[in-house]
């Protein structure tokens, strides 16, 4: 690349600075690395009672969750779409949804596959996730198993079905595992959308959905 002009100049004074290294500020010496990284500790965690820890700061953050059986998953999101007035739902790619997405087109909401312009029109989005972290409350999406993330991200409303035996206790847990390779889109989500201004007031569903609902499946038996 050539450079011309004020940007050479630039460059040249930086490169001179450079020269010698960086300089150590005599006043703030930053401290040596530590061997081993430092333990990161969530104190809304019980590590005993991950469901409990998941549903009390999931409610913390404004989602709302639903602890329902496995015969009862249907009329729930069925239940979720009339809340919200939806009567279009676009979803995810997840197979498991597909018993779901059936029951809804048999009460009369249309269901379609995530795509840029059935995500913008539809009410509601519902989508599966790939885990649930319980220290803070937050569903993991992951667009190599969901087809995309924005079935959850673009409609006002997002509808995720997630069983209790997906949760794992922090965030490492999932993280960790992408050490061999991540996927092109993983997002954590923590509730609604909110944005909020200098004067700290919170809004939500300015970047996303307003509506966050967590339909945690039980275990059968």
């Amino acid at each position: 690349m050539n450079e011309v002009g004020d940007r050479a100049a630039f460059l040249a004074k930086a490169r001179e600075r450079l020269g010698g290294g960086i300089p150590v500020n005599p006043v703030h010496v930053p401290p040596e690395p530590t061997a081993v990284p430092p333990e990161v500790r969530f104190t809304a965690l019980d590590p005993a009672d991950l469901v409990g820890s998941f549903v009390a700061v999931a409610t913390e953050v404004d989602a709302v969750v639903h602890r329902i059986g496995v015969d009862g998953v249907d009329a729930k999101v069925i239940d979720l779409a009339r809340q919200h007035g939806a009567r279009r739902v676009v979803r995810s790619a997840e197979p498991d949804l597909d018993p779901i997405a059936a029951a809804l087109t048999e009460a009369g909401v249309t269901v379609d596959s995530y795509d840029p312009a059935t995500g913008a029109a539809a009410e509601m989005g519902l989508t599966g996730a790939v885990a649930g972290v319980a220290a803070t409350g937050s569903l993991v999406l992951d667009a190599s198993v969901a087809g995309s993330r924005a079935a959850g991200l673009l409609p006002p409303v997002h509808a995720c079905v997630l069983r209790e035996d997906q949760l794992v206790a922090t965030p490492a847990d999932v993280l960790h595992p992408l050490r061999a390779g991540a996927p092109s889109s993983l997002v954590l989500v923590g509730g609604p959308s909110r944005t909020g201004d200098v004067e700290q007031i919170l809004t939500l569903g300015v970047h996303g959905p307003r509506h966050v609902h967590i339909v945690l499946v039980e275990p059968e038996g």
